[in-house]
């Protein structure tokens, strides 16, 4: 990544970042917030896809509810973990990641909580 890239990327994540802060202190309304649309997967299968409940995880993480942003899809923690690793220092994130093998052990374990809720329903 060329050093322009790189701020890009970092003002794009405290963007969010001051965004969800701003949200979590109550300067933005998210509890009605919904997409306008369900996800494809869901809608031609009637299953989940690994993602679903990501949305409602957010809004949980926001409002301060980590169990139940936790049980709607544990997958976000990782997300924002690995989201600010990459603000604040991108080249040491990126080389952790390649060198402990952490993408493909994550998606390892997408999919095994995918299967897991397909086949126990949650």
């Amino acid at each position: 990544m060329s050093r322009e890239e790189l701020i890009l990327l970092r003002i794009a994540l405290l963007g969010a970042l001051f965004l969800s802060l701003g949200s979590f202190l109550g300067k933005i309304a998210i509890e009605n917030f919904s997409f306008p649309w369900q996800c494809p997967f869901k809608t031609l299968t009637g299953y989940p896809c690994p993602g679903c409940g990501m949305t409602d995880a957010l809004k949980f993480f926001l409002k301060g509810s980590w169990r139940e942003a936790f049980s709607s899809n544990p997958h976000l923690f990782p997300l924002i973990a690995f989201s600010l690793g990459l603000a604040f220092n991108p080249q040491k994130v990126l080389s952790v990641v390649k060198r402990f093998f952490l993408l493909e052990i994550w998606l390892g374990t997408i999919f095994l909580w995918w299967l897991l809720r397909l086949i126990f329903l949650w």
